[in-house]
């Protein structure tokens, strides 16, 4: 890629243990991630992940001037195969020291690189956070069921104790 411009973004970010969510970059350079950041910021419409846009090159239109060149345009499977795979040739993701990662993007327009790290940074920012707020839930839940079963299980106890106190006074009045 000739002319591409790099971005490159330091965040700190963490994810539910219980996620099991891998590391970032399998997360972010996962299909779904990507065809959904591609919705967010319209890449189809950019002619570096979108080869359709470009024009044809010469040995192209020679190919289509002699007969010999598929003039059927690529399929939209096709399409976004082709826009994650220059997705994932782009980007990179590394851990620092301090546990924080750092987000590098290439692009042939600089603008643009900024424009996609910082839309990666802000959607596993919002997936982690969405992600511990889940699972904080869960373990809000979880204690709640056990706080209700130990109020139930002391609402028992003390009615218990309380007929064993109703039983033992009538004994020791009869002794």
């Amino acid at each position: 890629m000739t002319g591409v411009q790099t971005c490159a973004l330091p965040i700190w970010i963490s994810f539910p243990t219980s996620s099991g969510s891998g590391n970032v970059l399998d997360r972010v350079a996962g299909r779904d991630f990507v065809a959904d950041l591609a919705d967010e910021l319209d890449l189809l419409s950019d002619p570096f992940f979108n080869s359709t846009l470009t024009p044809p090159g010469m040995k192209r239109r020679l190919f289509t001037a002699l007969g010999i060149s598929k003039s059927e345009p690529p399929t939209e499977n096709a399409t976004e195969s082709g826009l994650v795979n220059t997705f994932r040739k782009s980007i990179s993701i590394n851990g620092t020291q301090d546990g924080a990662y750092s987000v590098t993007f290439s692009h042939t327009n600089p603008d643009a690189a900024a424009t996609i790290a910082n839309a990666v940074v802000n959607k596993v920012l919002t997936q982690s956070r969405n992600e511990q707020i889940e699972e904080q839930q869960s373990r809000v839940e979880y204690l709640s069921e056990q706080l209700f079963k130990a109020q139930n299980d002391l609402d028992n106890a003390t009615e218990k104790v309380q007929e064993f106190a109703v039983v033992n006074k009538d004994r020791k009045s009869v002794v």
